[in-house]
């Protein structure tokens, strides 16, 4: 298998160790991408594929008969052969209603995402912390190129979450003197930047414990094992 990824360029060697390259990031992230986005709710115009079918940007090569409420756009042919064989032959043509063929239209929909980090130390001791700057770069590129009108936000978090532009994710580095998974003010930041849109919104977080610190009174505090306030804030 190990060979077989090598081959398709998905995994390189470096030493002894096999790493994914650029590619294998992106089709990890198109793998996510499709899981995440699949049973998205009918919302603003964007670019994500959905399971029903009506008001869109995009007409299918279907036809159908014209109902209530259906986007406006005739296939005038089948329009016309409608009436012709309602009515017969002659001038002037008469259409009803009933002889209106519309094309079907496909839903898309636009969506706003928060990828939240935790940037807490055990994230980089157990080396989690890479794998989680690989995701987010490649969830960056993927929605860049393919789906240009969402949006995307990266939040790291430790004692505080600070937003993090995506570029900057190569150069971060470990802070040794900050303690803390504040998962809760991780989720304040985010749903700060999500109120800014409408429509689809949701939050990822990428962690690998349970939250350890909070704040209170612009103040953070931690604690392990975590607390009983902690947790509920």
């Amino acid at each position: 298998m190990t060979e077989v990824l090598e081959k398709a360029g998905y995994v390189e060697r470096k030493g002894r160790r096999m790493e994914l390259t650029p590619r294998g990031m992106r089709r990890i992230g198109q793998s996510a991408l499709r899981d995440i986005f699949e049973q998205l709710k009918k919302s603003r115009i964007g670019q994500h594929r959905m399971t029903g079918a009506g008001l869109g940007t995009e007409s299918a090569e279907e036809l159908k008969d014209y109902e209530f409420g259906d986007p406006f756009l005739i296939d005038m042919r089948e329009t016309l052969f409608n009436s012709l064989q309602r009515e017969g032959r002659g001038v002037p043509v008469s259409i009803a209603p009933q002889d209106f063929v519309v094309h079907r239209t496909e839903h898309s929909t636009q969506a706003s995402t928060v990828l939240m980090i935790d940037m807490s130390r055990s994230m980089f001791l157990r080396g989690c912390f890479l794998a989680a700057k690989k995701v987010a770069i490649a969830l960056d590129a993927l929605i860049r190129s393919q789906f240009p009108r969402d949006s995307l936000y990266v939040v790291g978090f430790s004692n505080r979450a600070v937003e993090l532009k995506p570029q900057s994710l190569p150069q971060i580095a470990l802070n040794d003197y900050v303690y803390g998974t504040n998962m809760q003010h991780g989720f304040q930041l985010a749903r700060s930047l999500l109120a800014r849109h409408r429509g689809n919104r949701q939050i990822i977080m990428v962690t690998d414990g349970e939250p350890t610190a909070h704040l209170e009174n612009g103040h953070a505090y931690f604690a392990y094992p975590p607390t009983y306030r902690t947790i509920q804030e």
